[in-house]
């Protein structure tokens, strides 16, 4: 690529920059308060049920990456998750009551009875809950976690060391307690929704994002990547310059995956190849859906 057309390249690019709408907080996964008519319980699990998620994921990641002091923590996954399971001999039953007190006495945010069975109190949830800010969100993740590893006995009775640094772990990993405490549940794994996405993305520019194993959502369903790809086309002295920009976000964590610029030049008379030609190589430099990016 001479100097001029190098020039012109990133003019181009500067350009779609400027076009391109910022990934901002409306559409970074938000945490949303409880559904009326569900209980405290049912919440209790969904956050479990995150946690297992989100550890699943790192699991995966770290076994891919190799490193092997992150698959340590690891050896309990399988542990946990059958705690959740409703088919499993293991299955733990969640129940609120409007007051808990331990063995002692005192009264506690939950109990457990070291097999089958967690008691939250139901007040005190509700108080975590309608306060509705970080440090009670982490509140509440430790405590489901803690509730659930002293089962498992990794955990003492009032002693949170284990779980406390599972859950150190996954919000040093990008995960927050906004993302961890959603009363919904997590989106699908590699589930993607097309923003600002280019009028001439076509059917089988989608399905190479399926082959990758993404599912593309409506933009109104609730995903787990972002993804903006805008090109422009700059015509000049019977050729054309195409230039393009593509961006891939993980929504849960804020960390951009993907962020990227092609330009190409050809003849004028080849534009609508050349700009299928330029939104083929911007796809490309996604990497396959895996647990994590």
């Amino acid at each position: 690529m001479n100097l001029r057309i190098f020039i012109a390249t990133t003019i181009i690019a500067h350009s779609i920059l400027a076009q391109v709408i910022n990934l901002d907080n409306s559409i970074i996964l938000k945490h949303r308060g409880r559904n009326g008519g569900i209980s405290a319980a049912a919440d209790f699990v969904i956050i479990a049920q995150n946690i297992a998620s989100i550890w699943e994921e790192v699991c995966i990641q770290s076994k891919f990456n190799k490193q092997k002091k992150e698959l340590n923590k690891c050896q309990h996954l399988n542990d946990f998750k059958n705690l959740l399971n409703k088919d499993s001999s293991s299955y733990v039953i969640i129940k609120e009551e409007k007051f808990t007190t331990a063995h002692d006495g005192d009264t506690r945010e939950a109990t457990n009875n070291g097999i089958d069975e967690i008691v939250i109190d139901k007040n005190q949830w509700l108080k975590m809950q309608e306060a509705n800010n970080s440090q009670n969100q982490l509140r509440m993740i430790k405590l489901v976690a803690h509730e659930y590893f002293t089962i498992l006995g990794l955990d003492g009775s009032d002693y949170y060391k284990a779980s406390n640094e599972l859950v150190g772990s996954l919000i040093r990993k990008g995960y927050s307690p906004t993302v961890l405490s959603r009363f919904e549940g997590l989106p699908s794994l590699c589930s993607v929704n097309l923003f600002n996405a280019d009028k001439d993305l076509t059917i089988e520019n989608i399905s190479s994002l399926e082959t990758k194993n993404y599912l593309v959502n409506a933009k109104d369903e609730v995903s787990r990547y972002g993804l903006k790809i805008k090109k422009d086309c700059n015509p000049k002295l019977g050729k054309v310059l195409c230039s393009g920009y593509i961006e891939l976000t993980d929504l849960l964590t804020g960390k951009v995956v993907v962020d990227a610029i092609f330009a190409n030049s050809t003849k004028y008379k080849k534009i609508q190849q050349n700009k299928n030609y330029v939104l083929k190589r911007l796809l490309n430099k996604i990497p396959k859906c895996t647990a994590s990016q």
